[in-house]
């Protein structure tokens, strides 16, 4: 039986090798070796190679030349063990021991080998850039990555890894890994290890690869992200390739609009435009070739209107085209306005935008409907001044005959033997106007003139202003019978009108009324409201001068301003002077009639005397009154309020003295005077208590002079109390609180209270005793209602009665007092805000706002400021003058 075993040795050069083998007899175990180098010298004919007897036991054979090998070992151990020392490549071979065990032949083979070590590991088809190995190859090409190595004994072991892990094996000193590169490849690197025993640490070699790829392009975006016509914005695209980016552009619906050099390129817009939407490309180009990228943009802007209308016999259908992005609209009132943009009314038209406008039954009011009417739609993006609601608008002219307007005077005034230019308003939107003018039916052949000329009409109970013709027709007044009633024709193309004008006489104008004197320090203020004008403009004077002068004194002349009341300073006066005081008024006719009582008396105030006055002139008035008497007069009404507040002093017993009535209405007042001792007369003082000299009788003038004169005598106080209305000089009498106002009757439900005043004059009937600082500055009310119902005249008189004044008109934006309320029957002023005028400074900002599609009526708006104050004491006792 024969057994056998082989392995492999490797030997290092100059080394010793011990190959062991088993004896215990030597004819029971011998050596044979055949080298490699016997092995490689073997002729053609031989055809097996011939093992060299090396040993037999112990006994090395004596024929060998080999020094460097000995038989080591004994019998007795049972070892016969080859030795080689100083191992070289001549020792490279097959080394057997062949011994004898236990009946059975064992033979052990040794292949021994010179050790070497693997060297000269690269891969192959690389190039050197900054010290790095690059391997350059395209995306989506496939790629081989190729590692060799020189093999040495044992053979080594080829591993190529990436990223850490391990993708592909080598052996007999090559390595080949092929895959298909994307642009993510691009510098990625790949390791590939030579290991081998012979070696303490493996061989490496690293290549990082260079995958060339076309721009790879990514749009920023855009912010913000919806696009709004006004807004500004930029789009941007990056590029990113290799190799680097040669050109990238911008295209707009396939046509280049910006070019540039770098891996980034913007398109900015300052102001997006409409126009601006569409679809943008972002091309980027390399060596490798060219990619681009596509994004639709929408810009969002308001809608634009425009109306289109269809015309019909009895009405008009206007209909509201939009074209906006989005395209949902939502729809607002629609106005109607004057061509100079008055506003006159508004519609709620239906809710696909169309409005239809009925034309007026009478022919002489079809005109009304003329102007521009105003449609308002939004898609819910502002224009560029923030309105979310966007007007379209579309003008509608009548085409009919002339209208009248209503600015036309009926009553015209003329002089005997002169000529008067009688004239007419016309409105008229078709054709040329023929006019003639007859009187008792007789047409009448007279110098006729036209001019185009701006003018007043009524559209729908709403005074407007409208282009019109001014007719003239020059008449000679030298006859009783041309003071008579004219009739004007007026015709064109689609019919006539007629129109009546009545000539009258002219006259000197009517005297002024209710004149009011106010005095301070160093001027007069005197206030009038101006009479009939006679039919021609007027201009009034002043005439003033002392209580023992004969001559009067004249100012120079005051133009009518056309206002209710005007008002002059009068600066030449003398102090603690009694003036007497007129107003005079003139046209060309002449001179109002004169009045030899009609004129007011006042007492000049002395200049060391100066009360408190509201509106912060440098006059004002202080109580240092010493030893002078002090002098109450009492004047007609006067609207206004910044006169002296003076502190009245009250005492418990009372007396009853008349005076004669004042009023244009003769109305009857009685005022109470309250002395302890029961004296007629009353004590008046200011606050430093001085003592006033006295007076024993109370002074009246003549019953028609409008005024009254009433001095007191200083005695001690009980309460003090304040009396409204001593800006205007006045002293009140009973107050009545059982006074009604009758009213005219109306058919509106609601308050209209015209422009009427809101507050008390001379012929108040009642007096507010609160103790005030100063005297409010009530403004004029304006209103542009200009009918006053029922409940207007009652509101008037909860105002009367309260102390309250309307704001409407008067304070913040609302300067011309604003409609509140409208329906198909027309605008009315019924919402008002009222309020004390004490507290006037406490209110800011109000103002009447549009009406919305809600409400018939405009929501009222205002501002109340609080202060804080400190708590004074208040008198508990209210006193009232009777």
């Amino acid at each position: 039986m024969i057994t056998s075993s082989t392995k492999r040795i490797f030997v290092g050069t100059q080394e010793t090798v011990v190959l062991n083998c088993t004896c215990f007899n030597q004819n029971e175990s011998s050596w044979r070796v055949l080298k490699t180098s016997a092995v490689n010298q073997l002729d053609a004919t031989e055809t097996e190679p011939v093992y060299v007897p090396y040993a037999e036991g112990l006994l090395l054979n004596p024929k060998l030349k080999n020094s460097n090998i000995f038989i080591s070992g004994d019998y007795e151990s049972g070892e016969c063990n080859l030795t080689i020392r100083n191992f070289s490549a001549d020792d490279t071979g097959t080394y057997k021991c062949e011994y004898w065990e236990s009946g059975s032949i064992i033979i052990n083979t040794y292949n021994v080998y010179l050790r070497s070590p693997p060297s000269n590991l690269k891969i192959q088809h690389t190039v050197d850039r900054d010290g790095k190995k690059i391997l350059r190859r395209v995306e989506k090409k496939s790629i081989t990555i190729v590692c060799t190595v020189k093999s040495g004994n044992p053979e080594e072991t080829l591993v190529l890894k990436t990223n850490g892990s391990t993708i592909h094996l080598g052996k007999n000193g090559r390595l080949e890994y092929s895959f298909v590169p994307t642009r993510k490849n691009n510098q990625q690197s790949f390791v590939c290890y030579a290991f081998s025993e012979t070696l303490d640490n493996p061989l490496v070699c690293t290549v990082e690869l260079d995958i060339l790829f076309k721009p790879e392009i990514a749009i920023d975006k855009i912010t913000p992200e919806t696009l709004v016509e006004g807004n500004s914005t930029k789009i941007c695209c990056q590029a990113k390739s290799n190799p680097k980016v040669r050109t990238i552009e911008w295209e707009k619906n396939d046509e280049s609009v910006l070019n540039g050099y770098g891996s980034r390129l913007c398109l900015e817009f300052t102001s997006l435009n409409r126009n601006d939407t569409g679809r943008y490309t972002c091309k980027a180009t390399n060596t490798v070739g060219q990619t681009e990228q596509s994004m639709f943009y929408k810009v969002l802007y308001p809608p634009v209107i425009h109306i289109t209308r269809l015309l019909f016999d009895n009405k008009i259908i206007l209909t509201c085209n939009q074209k906006g992005e989005p395209s949902n609209y939502t729809f607002g009132n629609w106005e109607h306005r004057s061509e100079f943009k008055e506003y006159i009314r508004s519609f709620r038209g239906t809710k696909d935008g169309k409005l239809t406008i009925f034309k007026a039954g009478s022919n002489n009011r079809r005109h009304e409907n003329d102007g521009i009417y105003t449609c308002n739609s939004s898609n819910g993006i502002p224009n560029v001044h923030g309105d979310l609601y966007q007007k379209g608008t579309v003008l509608i002219n009548d085409q009919g005959p002339p209208m009248f307007v209503k600015a036309n005077k009926p009553i015209q005034f003329g002089q005997y033997s002169r000529e008067i230019n009688l004239t007419v308003l016309l409105y008229n939107k078709f054709g040329n106007i023929q006019a003639n003018i007859s009187k008792e039916n007789k047409t009448l052949n007279i110098q006729t003139t036209m001019m185009k000329i701006v003018t007043n009409d009524v559209f729908h109970n709403v005074n407007v202003t409208v282009n019109g013709v001014k007719i003239t027709f020059k008449i000679v007044l030298d006859k009783a019978e041309d003071f008579n009633d004219y009739t004007i024709t007026a015709c064109n193309q689609k019919g006539c009108n007629e129109y009546m004008v009545l000539i009258k006489s002219a006259s000197r104008p009517e005297p002024p009324t209710n004149v009011s004197v106010i005095p301070y320090v160093t001027y007069l203020e005197v206030s009038w409201c101006p009479g009939f004008d006679g039919g021609f403009s007027q201009t009034f004077v002043i005439e003033y001068k002392t209580e023992t002068a004969e001559m009067w004194r004249q100012t120079e002349s005051v133009m009518d301003n056309m206002q209710h009341t005007m008002t002059a300073l009068l600066y030449d006066i003398s102090p603690n002077t009694r003036y007497y005081v007129q107003v005079l008024s003139t046209n060309r006719i002449g001179q109002c009639i004169r009045n030899k009582t009609d004129f007011t008396l006042v007492l000049s105030l002395a200049r060391d005397v100066s009360s408190y006055i509201n509106d912060g002139r440098d006059d004002e008035i202080t109580d240092n009154l010493q030893g002078e008497s002090v002098e109450n007069q009492l004047y007609q009404s006067s609207p206004f309020q910044n006169a002296a507040a003076v502190h009245h002093v009250l005492n418990q017993n009372e007396a009853y003295q008349n005076l004669p009535a004042l009023f244009h209405d003769n109305q009857t007042h009685q005022m109470r005077l309250y002395n302890e001792n029961g004296a007629n007369g009353q004590s008046v003082s200011y606050s430093n208590r001085s003592v006033l000299s006295p007076v024993h009788e109370l002074e009246i003038g003549e019953s028609s002079l409008q005024y009254a004169e009433v001095i007191f005598e200083d005695v001690p106080t009980v309460h003090e109390v304040v009396i409204h209305g001593i800006g205007d000089r006045t002293v009140y009498s009973d107050i009545d609180f059982m006074t009604q106002h009758v009213a005219q009757a109306s058919n509106k439900s609601e308050s209209e209270s015209e422009s009427d005043d809101d507050f008390m004059y001379v012929d108040d009937r009642y007096i507010d005793v609160m103790w005030h600082d100063e005297v409010p500055n009530i403004p004029t009310r304006c209103s542009l209602d200009t009918i006053a119902n029922r409940f207007g005249k009652l509101l008037i008189q909860l105002c009367y009665n309260t102390g309250l004044t309307i704001c409407n008109g008067r304070l913040g934006n609302d300067r011309d007092g604003k409609f509140t309320f409208c329906s198909p029957n027309g605008r009315s002023l019924i919402d008002y805000m009222l309020a004390s005028p004490n507290e006037y400074d406490k209110i800011s900002n109000f103002g009447i706002l549009n009406i919305n599609e809600f409400s018939d009526h405009s929501p009222l708006v205002f501002e109340v400021g609080i202060k804080t104050v400190t708590k004074e004491n208040l008198p508990k006792v209210s006193s009232f003058i009777k």
